[in-house]
């Protein structure tokens, strides 16, 4: 075995024995509580399927004064944007969130924004 083919091995074998895996925020996630960072990125999702209700959250206490927003949603896609800030995102209903990756999606949701915030 080559030099090169035994350094491979040792370090596929020095990663897989280690026991700490980093685990990547999910760019796509179902019903459920998930932390901002951690469990999901920052950024802009659109829902697929029946979302029954979502909520931006600042905290995990339960408590009212933790949600920045909340939304029972009409029929149909939805575009939200979880933001850095936020602690947390709620979600319910068998509906998908997916993040949405800049380009014309971005853009519309950017623009559709800007006409509500006027």
């Amino acid at each position: 075995m080559s030099r090169a083919g035994k350094i491979l091995i040792a370090v596929f074998i020095a990663t897989t024995t280690s026991g700490t895996a980093i685990a990547q925020p999910a760019r796509s996630f179902g019903p459920g509580t998930f932390l901002v960072g951690s469990d999901i990125e920052p950024g802009l999702y659109r829902s697929e399927g029946e979302i029954r209700s979502f909520k931006r959250l600042s905290g995990l206490s339960g408590e009212s004064s933790d949600i920045i927003a909340i939304e029972l949603p009409p029929e149909g896609p939805v575009l939200i944007e979880i933001k850095a800030t936020d602690v947390a995102f709620y979600s319910r209903g068998p509906g998908v969130w997916t993040k949405v990756n800049t380009g014309v999606e971005a853009i519309t949701w950017a623009r559709i924004k800007s006409r509500f915030q006027q």
